[in-house]
């Protein structure tokens, strides 16, 4: 027999990992944690994601180019909450909206160029 004590790896081999669900919040989070995980709080009510259908449908791969942009800090603070939330690439959102608001602005006339 040896007198080697077991390492603590060997001893926790065979236990489980406990999941613990996610906290809720810097204020609440542990009481809020702690009843949902035993089960004694209201169900959470997650909204659902946008439906990709309401995506215009591609009519073929496009090229793309990266392009700096300046926006205002709000403005990308909520593109990228809403991307996150909706699982969608904020390049996108940004292209969607571009397709869907373009056309409300004159366009110039087939072989306009600009002076520099």
């Amino acid at each position: 027999m040896s007198d080697r004590k077991p390492s603590a790896r060997s001893l926790l081999s065979g236990l489980k990992p406990t999941v613990l669900p996610p906290p809720a919040g810097p204020v609440g989070g542990v009481e809020k944690a702690a009843a949902e995980f035993l089960g004694t709080a209201a169900p959470t009510v997650v909204p659902p994601a946008v439906p990709q259908s309401t995506l215009l449908p591609r009519k073929h791969k496009e090229i793309l180019t990266s392009w700096s942009i300046k926006l205002p800090l709000s403005l990308k603070a909520e593109l990228e909450g809403v991307s996150r939330y909706n699982e969608i690439p904020m390049s996108e959102i940004v292209v969607e909206a571009l397709r869907r608001h373009l056309p409300d602005y004159e366009h110039p006339p087939a072989g306009w160029r600009r002076h520099k």
